[in-house]
């Protein structure tokens, strides 16, 4: 499945963690792009500088492509604009009246459009906290919670179920 999406999006780049260093290696060779270990990313001379965009992003470029299966089940990517993402960013922090104050716990999946759209975008366009997770334990999104890491949170249902059965009602 991943290298039927990357063969279909041909990345520039690919970020991936040490953990899949192996599947990285086993993938480049038949896609092109930089292949670049998260670590790598953050190597280098100390005061080492970031290239300077040459001015704002097409509002109607693609800024960030999820995949979807569809109806026909063979995924395919769904482009969404800069315009898109701001616009989303900006109902949702009116909506839910969210300010720099507010924080969250994200441990929805990033490949899925509520990993990105319901809060996590919004709060950093507010300025808000972002926790992100690797993936949903509901004992450790608990224990977050209970620190007071989160004034609001994007679950499913199975999500907010195994909250309640790890005893967050008693917490």
């Amino acid at each position: 499945e991943l290298m039927a999406v990357l063969a279909d999006f041909g990345p520039a780049i690919l970020v991936y963690g040490p953990e899949f260093a192996d599947t990285a290696r086993a993938l480049s060779p038949g896609t092109p792009g930089a292949w670049v270990a998260m670590g790598s990313l953050f190597d280098g001379p100390a005061g080492r500088q970031s290239p300077k965009p040459e001015g704002p992003p097409d509002p109607e470029s693609p800024a960030l492509v999820l995949y979807t299966s569809g109806t026909t089940g063979k995924p395919k990517g769904a482009m969404l604009s800069t315009r898109m993402l701001l616009a989303n960013s900006a109902q949702t922090t009116l909506g839910w009246s969210l300010t720099e104050e507010d924080r969250t716990v994200t441990a929805a999946p990033l490949f899925h459009t509520g990993g990105w759209n319901v809060l996590t975008l919004p709060l950093l366009l507010r300025g808000g906290q972002v926790t992100l997770l690797r993936k949903f334990e509901a004992a450790r999104v608990s224990k977050l919670l209970q620190e007071g890491r989160a004034t609001v949170l994007f679950g499913v249902p199975t999500m907010f179920q195994s909250l309640l059965d790890a005893g967050i009602a008693e917490a």
